[in-house]
């Protein structure tokens, strides 16, 4: 028998080590890199809860599950975000800029039991532009693509999803344009 309600607790104990490091590197006049990573090694010390599930017939059945030792889900154990910027006064008031970025993430982990993982994923973004300076007035004109490769990637996890849909996918190839204007009075 199934409950009509919901309940939400904090079960288990968990171990999560981990590391970031990030920094940024001038290579030359005008050209900028930056690099951030992290690591992720979540795990549960001790977890033992009351789950809802399917069984063979397609009832749903409340059954004991001990997760101890499980990789906590949701949270991918390699981040990497990489990006390479140029930026360049042409003339007094004018600055053009471009800059590429990837972001790199490893599997993760759809459920407590560690039963199914999301495949990694890169992608690519780029962005291009112009910075005026007119006296007090400046505008900024940019222009992009994110998922310039049009990759299908599963940007979010459902975690245990009782009819399996853990999966929801990023968004595809998108172009963008923005213009701002401001005004130093």
């Amino acid at each position: 028998e199934i409950l009509s309600e919901v309940f939400y607790r904090n079960s288990a104990e968990t171990n999560r080590t981990g590391l970031e490091i990030s920094g940024d590197v001038l290579l030359a006049s005008g050209f900028k890199f930056n690099i951030a990573y992290t690591f992720s090694d979540f795990v549960y010390q001790k977890y033992s809860s009351g789950v809802i599930e399917l069984d063979s017939t397609g009832n749903f059945v409340t059954r004991e599950r001990d997760f101890s030792g499980n990789t906590v889900p949701s949270n991918p154990r390699h981040n990497l975000f990489l990006s390479a910027a140029f930026e360049h006064k042409w003339k007094p008031g004018v600055t053009l800029f471009a800059k590429l970025s990837s972001w790199a993430v490893s599997g993760m982990y759809v459920d407590d039991r560690n039963s199914d993982k999301t495949d990694g994923f890169q992608i690519l973004n780029s962005t291009t532009g112009v910075d005026l300076q007119l006296g007090r007035l400046s505008a900024l004109v940019s222009f992009g693509v994110d998922n310039l490769f049009d990759k299908t990637y599963t940007a979010f996890v459902n975690s245990n999803s009782t009819e399996g849909r853990f999966y929801e996918a990023g968004a595809p190839r998108n172009y963008f344009g923005s213009i701002n204007f401001s005004y130093i009075f």
